[in-house]
């Protein structure tokens, strides 16, 4: 069995940490299960760097087992798991660049679902004490992108005759914000301790690969 690639994001706008990067670190090189270790990689918040990194990664991985993408939500009460990816970008990176309503990639598909076990992730999550949903959309900023970029190079790499005979699952998930970031702001938002998102994301990953292998 291959390695998980685990995603995070940089810290961005006015927030001096990301959960998601924390998370991931933290998992990096772990054993999600035997025989299969956790690979992460933290994306920067920007339009061109941040899908060119992923799918740099991803291309280096051609045994990839899954991979599970995360990024902050700020608001969420809960983990998101998302279902759909759409080829749309609008939002100003971290370098001042400005997309307004413009494709993720151009000519592609209007939109990818997540091939996760959505309803089986949110069960487990659940069966571990942790508040989870389905989320119907992930907006439309560089969460969106990266997901909508992966999802687009695994369909490609699928209907070429020398690609995998099979693409590893793969999907986005949203984290809330950490404790430490909602302190100060109002209205007060919900939070989730790092602990609580690392043990999230572990019962994300083994869920994902167990229905693989069904």
């Amino acid at each position: 069995m291959g390695s998980v690639l685990l995603t995070g994001f940089e810290a961005f706008g006015d927030e001096t940490v990301n959960p998601s990067e924390r998370a991931a670190l933290a998992l990096d090189g772990c054993e999600a299960v035997p025989g299969c270790r956790v690979r992460s990689v933290i994306l920067p918040v920007t339009w061109d760097r941040g899908p060119a990194r992923i799918l740099n990664e991803l291309d280096a991985l051609p045994d990839a087992a899954a991979v599970v993408m995360v990024g902050q939500a700020g608001g969420h009460a809960g983990i998101a798991v998302e279902r759909v990816a759409v080829n749309v970008s609008n939002g100003r990176d971290e370098t001042g660049r400005t997309r307004k309503e413009e494709p993720v990639v151009p000519g592609g598909p209007p939109a990818y679902f997540s091939t996760l076990p959505l309803e089986e992730i949110v069960r487990a999550l659940a069966e571990d004490g942790l508040p989870a949903f389905i989320s119907n959309s992930a907006g439309t900023y560089l969460c969106n992108c990266v997901f909508y970029a992966v999802m687009h190079r695994l369909a490609a790499a699928a209907g070429r005759p020398d690609g995998p005979a099979k693409a590893p699952p793969a999907g986005f998930v949203h984290v809330p914000f950490l404790p430490e970031q909602a302190v100060g702001k109002r209205p007060l938002p919900p939070s989730m301790s790092l602990p609580d998102i690392e043990r999230a994301l572990r019962v994300v990953i083994r869920t994902t690969l167990a229905a693989a292998r069904t």
